[in-house]
């Protein structure tokens, strides 16, 4: 799934330009001129493309129109609303089940595929139009995964956690659930909500196996203890870097690393006002802001922070920590490599 950096990156470019290349934003930008053509640009800055696309000129942005619309909850600033295309979703749908994959070939413990998933993403549409969160839009989406517990249909009739909580109980209670994907803060609230209306506990409940969580940074320093109280101290926590942006990266053994989606997006590092780098160039402790390029964002510049905490055999970067918003340093390491 992850090949050479290197390589991956050069192909993962070659196929974003030549979309870019269709809009207006990008008109003329080549592979060879790319980081030159385009700068480094934060969400406030698309801002205008992106009232156009809505507006019915997605040409302005986008190579093709967009199927969706995924709005952040603005838990870390303002709202962002941000177009998802087929191409787009079609990468999202292809990197967002490779942290629980990768758990299942690494422990042998398939028997996780055979039990339900317990849904506990937000919803997919609002007001019945395609605006809706990026949780609920991959619930819908990836259906196929697994047996989702409730049907995301279900979960966008709910305004609210309460609602949805009792819905998800009333449906799952009686069902051999194994494994809980997405929300980190929400499978917390969920075990909360439970223990107080229920009185019960999940851990009392289900025998759930794996917690493949998103949504938030360090889930392993922040939320392993209030999860395991919650789901069982055996559980397995694997951690996925995901925003409503796209699926950037997971966790790919016990190393408590992200290991970027290389094959995917195209990654750099902004690491002064004026100095790129190629993220996998980064030596083990460089650090800087992160800039993703993706079907839907050109080097978006998207504020969070990332740095090399571990390089692979041939010298590149391979696993990261990602800190949520700016920093004008990044926080000493907690012991990335301790096993889970």
């Amino acid at each position: 799934m992850l090949p050479d950096p290197v390589e991956a990156q050069a192909e993962v470019l070659e196929r974003l330009v030549a979309g870019y290349a269709k809009t207006d934003y990008g008109k003329g930008v080549v592979v060879e001129d790319f980081r030159r053509m385009l700068t480094p640009t934060a969400y406030q800055d698309f801002l205008p493309y992106l009232e156009r696309v809505r507006s019915g000129e997605w040409q302005v942005l986008l190579s093709e129109p967009p199927i969706e619309w995924a709005i952040t909850r603005g838990t870390t600033g303002k709202r962002k609303m941000i177009p998802l295309t087929p191409e787009d979703v079609e990468i999202r749908l292809q990197c967002a089940p490779r942290a629980v994959f990768s758990w299942v070939e690494r422990t042998g413990q398939a028997d996780v595929l055979d039990g339900y998933v317990l849904n506990l993403g937000y919803q997919s549409t609002l007001k019945g139009e395609k605006v809706g969160h990026s949780s609920g839009i991959y619930s819908r989406y990836g259906k196929n995964w697994g047996r989702m517990v409730p049907d995301q249909g279900e979960i966008d009739s709910l305004p609210d956690d309460s609602s949805r909580f009792a819905l998800i109980w009333d449906r799952a209670q009686n069902k051999e659930i194994t494994m809980c994907c997405g929300v980190t803060q929400q499978m917390v609230r969920f075990g909360s909500w439970l223990r107080r209306s229920q009185h019960t506990l999940p851990k009392k409940v289900w025998n759930v196996k794996l917690l493949a969580c998103t949504s938030v940074a360090h889930i392993h320093d922040r939320y392993s203890y209030p999860l395991r109280a919650l789901y069982g101290r055996h559980v397995d926590i694997v951690e996925m870097y995901g925003a409503t942006e796209g699926m950037y990266g997971q966790q790919m053994d016990s190393r408590r690393g992200i290991v970027p989606n290389y094959d995917s997006y195209f990654f750099e590092v902004q690491l002064t006002r004026r100095r790129q780098k190629m993220l996998y160039e980064l030596r083990s402790g460089e650090w800087g802001r992160l800039i993703v390029s993706s079907p839907v964002l050109p080097r978006y510049l998207i504020g969070d922070m990332i740095q090399c905490i571990g390089i692979d055999e041939n010298g590149y970067g391979k696993y990261f920590r990602v800190w949520r918003g700016r920093r004008r340093k990044a926080p000493a390491s907690s012991s990335p490599f301790c096993p889970i």
